[in-house]
């Protein structure tokens, strides 16, 4: 069957049968980034948006994806891949970048919780990124580095949106 993916905005079209999963039609079409952790969408280290929500590649199956926007964590590259993201950036600085596991997953739900929380003009708190993290699993951390950098990103986001707007 012919599946028609928009991903990180560009369409693709693949053959791929009607079980092939996400994750398997993202790496075909070139999306490199998506590490496949447990294989059961228990890490959160496949994590892709789907039309702006987190969702486990891993488990979704590519032709439910079709006229859904897939971005991937090379979606949310700069367009000069050679500079760091404001999310990459903050995840350097807090120390929340240790052997990559769960890194794709993390990012992913960053920006979903940072374009969630947007509006909002109050700092975000510990207890709301935990919640939103809490399906992604990490080995090294102890998670501090990764929620420290989510609230400090998510918050100058908010800060560079305000600017924007005012």
């Amino acid at each position: 069957m012919l599946i028609d993916l928009s991903v990180n905005d560009t369409p693709h079209q693949i053959e791929a049968e009607d079980r092939t999963l996400l994750i398997d039609a993202l790496a075909e079409v070139g999306a490199r980034a998506i590490p496949e952790g447990c294989s059961e969408g228990m890490c959160g280290s496949c994590t892709v948006l789907a039309d702006g929500e987190p969702i486990r590649s891993c488990t979704a199956l590519a032709a439910e994806m079709s006229k859904v926007d897939i971005t991937t964590t090379e979606g949310l590259n700069s367009p000069d891949e050679q500079v760091l993201t404001d999310l990459q950036q903050a995840f350097s600085r807090a120390g929340a970048l240790q052997c990559g596991y769960c890194t794709p997953g993390m990012l992913m739900v960053g920006a979903w919780l940072a374009a969630r929380h947007r509006d909002e003009t109050d700092p975000i708190s510990d207890a709301v990124v935990r919640r939103a993290i809490n399906g992604n699993l990490c080995r090294c951390t102890g998670y501090e580095p990764i929620v420290a950098a989510l609230c400090d990103y998510i918050d100058n986001q908010r800060t560079l949106h305000t600017d924007e707007s005012a």
